[in-house]
């Protein structure tokens, strides 16, 4: 720690975890490093133990007989309001993270967790506690100032407002860290049971299985396609989704679209278009906004069940424009606006100052996940942009999503080849290498199903013992994430002993790795995927067919 903690007194931990061990070592070792720490593996005599002012922190496993570590929280700043917790736990889930969060924890931390990433979430936890019983004296000296001092007054009450404005972000940026790195694990293995889940029903729906039994496959595979929708969401209200950014011309894509936008709202809605000529391209990934405009169009049916106008508009915002809004950041410039006006039932400053929140919703239990605007605004923040809502009870509510404008030569977006895109599709030689064994028996059956000779295996290892053995190849398709050697230490590895061999990486989700593998040239698709994306890529990537 440093040499600062010797010159004032130790901050004190409270450690609360039922399995013993664990609860010395954790004691031990945070010892070691300058704090005064006590021990106990039951939540009620650790509440024994408690008094105002005893304690700085509470450092509780979440899952204990008698007394969970949320409730264990709960009940200690009943008994110390100054109190700051942290919750601890093996099993990470988003449920988790956010009751956690709820319960008034300062930050969530998975277990096993290595020293080094345990103490920087200690120091913030202190930090915030220093904080708050600041802001606390502040407010109790602002109380007893005389009306002489108003001056003096209001600039405490700003210096006040400031700190607790700080405060707040910081909360909220730990709240958004925590629970992205919960989804973007949530995501990686959901997405390789949706890309094994439909990959299983489209071959299901090329065998004669019947009317009704197709009836039922196609019904499974919206639901999954559902699935992979929620995933997309939750990466993107936590800013965790790989995008491709490309100028976009959002005119043509909301036309693209337009009938598609229709057919989701209810007849007695109206939809109309209201696109500005001469529309600027915009910094965006196309699909992204495409399914960020759907979310915002599905709200606006939702506020309006008994009909009503819905209204889509673009418009070019300049740097000076007095319609930008204050949240975006100043060196974006000129920008552009996509948004999405109904004629609903309006939204209350309380609820429009909640709107962006993750998991909030005014819809009644099973009838919103609470995702959809969150992801909105996650997405525009990614992109460097900023999303706004005006609204007034009764006067409906209009959602903006501010893009920055795409410079100047800034490439255009493409799509990937069709079955019709005149590519070579005949057979080839694969090997495909994935630890996923569902994922890797739905797909490997599809492409036998196309006429391409398969050879599956389940790690890096095994693939390297194929590429030793000289065996021909076409292609190689390879998952980037694999216990031991990875998909692109692989494609390394494979490239040196074959220089011209091709090489697809596909991903459930990697995080930053996903990017950094486009960059290096890669082609990757992204879980989950339908066989035929599979077999485009194929085609695309395959060496060419030597001339007669």
């Amino acid at each position: 720690m440093p040499e600062k903690m010797s010159e004032s007194p130790k901050p004190r931990i409270l450690i609360v975890d039922d399995e013993g061990a664990n609860a010395r070592a954790l004691c031990d070792t945070l010892r070691g490093k300058g704090y005064e720490t006590e021990g106990f593996t039951s939540g009620p005599v650790a509440l024994d133990a408690l008094g105002p002012g005893k304690y700085e922190l509470l450092l509780a496993d979440l899952m204990m007989p008698e007394l969970d570590g949320i409730d264990l929280l709960r009940a200690a700043q009943r008994i110390d309001p100054d109190l700051v917790g942290i919750i601890m736990t093996g099993e990470g889930t988003v449920e988790t993270a956010v009751e956690a969060m709820k319960s008034g924890a300062i930050d969530f931390i998975l277990k096993p967790f290595k020293l080094s990433a345990i103490l920087p979430v200690l120091e913030r936890a202190l930090t915030i506690r220093r904080l708050r019983i600041d802001n606390a004296a502040l407010e109790c000296s602002l109380r007893q100032r005389t009306v002489e001092l108003e001056a003096a007054l209001r600039d405490l009450e700003a210096e006040t407002a400031e700190r607790l404005k700080a405060e707040q972000a910081l909360l909220e940026s730990r709240k958004m860290e925590a629970i992205g790195q919960l989804t973007g694990g949530v995501a990686h293995d959901f997405n390789n049971l949706l890309t094994a889940l439909l990959g299983n029903l489209e071959l299901a729906l090329d065998k004669d299985i019947g009317e009704e039994a197709s009836r039922l496959v196609r019904n499974a595979v919206m639901a999954g396609e559902r699935g992979a929708r929620i995933t997309s969401q939750l990466l993107a209200f936590g800013r965790r989704q790989a995008l491709s950014i490309r100028a976009v011309d959002v005119n043509e894509l909301i036309l693209g679209i337009k009938d598609m936008l229709a057919s989701s709202v209810t007849p007695a809605i109206g939809v109309e278009l209201s696109l500005t000529p001469d529309l600027w391209p915009a910094l965006a990934d196309s699909r992204q906004i495409e399914l960020a405009l759907m979310n915002l169009v599905l709200n606006a049916r939702d506020a309006m069940p008994a009909g009503g106008r819905l209204t889509i508009e673009t418009a070019n915002l300049g740097a000076d424009d007095p319609d930008r809004p204050e949240n975006i950041d100043a060196e974006a410039g000129d920008c552009v606006s996509l948004s999405v006006r109904d004629t609903g039932s309006g939204m209350s400053e309380d609820v429009k100052a909640r709107a962006f929140e993750p998991f909030f919703t005014t819809k009644e239990i099973g009838k919103g996940t609470g995702l959809g605007l969150s992801m909105v605004y996650g997405l525009v923040r990614q992109l460097g942009g900023a999303a706004r809502i005006v609204s007034k009870p009764g006067e409906g509510a209009t959602v903006s999503l501010i893009l920055r404008r795409a410079p100047a030569g800034a490439a255009e977006p493409t799509e990937l080849a069709s079955r019709s895109d005149g590519a070579d599709h005949s057979p080839i030689r694969v090997l495909f290498v994935d630890d996923e064994a569902l994922v890797r028996t739905a797909i490997a059956a599809a492409l036998r199903e196309d006429g391409h000779e398969v050879t599956d295996v389940g790690s890096a290892a095994a693939a390297l013992t194929i590429l030793g053995r000289g065996d021909h190849l076409d292609v190689l398709v390879v998952d980037l994430l694999m216990p031991g050697m990875n998909g692109a230490e692989l494609a390394v590895e494979a490239r040196r002993q074959r220089p011209d061999l091709p090489v697809v990486i596909i991903t459930g989700y990697a995080g930053d790795m996903d990017r950094r593998i486009e960059e290096q040239g890669y082609p990757v698709l992204r879980k989950p995927f339908r066989p035929v994306e599979l077999a485009t890529i194929l085609a695309k990537a395959r060496p060419p067919r030597p001339s007669r």
